[in-house]
């Protein structure tokens, strides 16, 4: 009698408590392994949080952004894993994001400590839910309209954010949903912003901040200036490499998923390559961004893991894991020295 066969993808693919809990503790050791094994280095430095890179909202000790960097993280991911159900980004109910979601945040130590970036990728996120939603219903008006007050407030917290207006309206082609309307109330969403950010400095005559701010758009000091670990570049080819990968394999199953998951995978992969080139242009601020192609390729591995459970994709699976595994602990490694 032969053995029976454990299916990973199958067991991670199907919401249940016990997938859910193991995600999110192998999650917490991942993203406080660094907190763990350098706890006095660590306990010595502090985290700001920043509002337009002037105003200080917080500082904490780097322990605790870190631990409110994964609470965080964790409401994120889930969130993300009820986002992917309810817009058919996934076509089946998984809770996949959920654990590639922890496994890559866990590894990627750039991420993890609780700053302005996760205000502003959390509002990218609200931005990118209207835009798929824009597709399924009447109100592409309102939603470009949205759209563009949720992009603009998150490059109130990081200003390059404001570059991801070529990705959204590359998402509106692709959903076939710009009209003479849809452009008009994107113009509009501008105005209004521009307005009422500008009078808000203007009443409380801080004019010069906001001007030094708008320059942060178009710094080139920020512009390809990178320090990247060998690590960082093996990570980076290894997860570019995985997404083609997911690409390939949709490219010869495109009758497997129906018209708006077919849309969102092909919004969603060229997010991730978009966002990956506007990482490495913007390098200076590589930690504060890497985490929206991040977000793209838990989309496009979660599709993937999710509608695949053969032998293929369950060995894809293990590899995936060791690799970012060995990431971290090279990290560390790093850090230690």
């Amino acid at each position: 009698m032969r053995p029976a066969r454990i299916n990973i993808t199958k067991f991670f693919t199907q919401p249940s408590a016990i997938n859910i809990a193991i995600s999110v503790i192998v999650g917490a050791l991942l993203f406080n392994a660094q907190l763990i094994m350098h706890n006095e280095q660590l306990c010595s430095s502090s985290v700001q949080m920043l509002f337009m890179k002037h105003f200080v909202v917080w500082s904490l000790p780097m322990m605790w952004s870190q631990i409110l960097g994964f609470v965080a993280m964790t409401g994120i991911m889930v969130w993300m894993m009820f986002l992917c159900n309810q817009l058919q980004i996934i076509p089946v109910r998984s809770s996949m994001p959920l654990t590639i979601g922890l496994v890559m945040a866990g590894c990627i130590g750039y991420i993890q400590p609780f700053d302005e970036s996760y205000i502003a990728a959390v509002f990218f996120i609200l931005a990118m839910k209207e835009l798929i939603q824009m597709y399924h219903f009447e109100t592409q008006v309102a939603a470009a309209f949205n759209i563009t007050l949720l992009l603009g407030v998150a490059a109130l917290f990081e200003p390059t954010y404001i570059w991801l207006a070529v990705l959204f309206v590359l998402g509106m082609i692709i959903f076939r949903v710009i009209t003479r309307r849809v452009f008009l109330s994107i113009l509009l969403g501008i105005i209004t912003l521009s307005i009422v950010v500008g009078s808000l400095f203007w009443l409380f005559d801080s004019l010069d901040i906001l001007v030094n701010y708008l320059n942060r758009f178009i710094d080139v000091s920020l512009w390809y200036d990178m320090t990247l670990t060998k690590d960082d570049i093996i990570i980076g080819c290894f997860t570019g490499a995985l997404i083609l990968f997911t690409f390939i394999n949709y490219y010869f199953s495109p009758s497997n998923y129906k018209l708006n998951t077919r849309l969102n995978f092909m919004f969603i992969n060229w997010g991730f390559w978009l966002s990956m080139i506007w990482v490495v242009a913007f390098g200076a601020e590589f930690a504060q961004l890497i985490a929206i192609p991040g977000l793209f390729a838990v989309m496009c591995l979660s599709l993937y893991f999710s509608m695949n459970q053969s032998k293929v994709a369950n060995v894809l699976f293990v590899v995936w894991f060791l690799v970012y595994v060995g990431y971290r602990i090279m990290h560390n490694y790093s850090f230690g020295n």
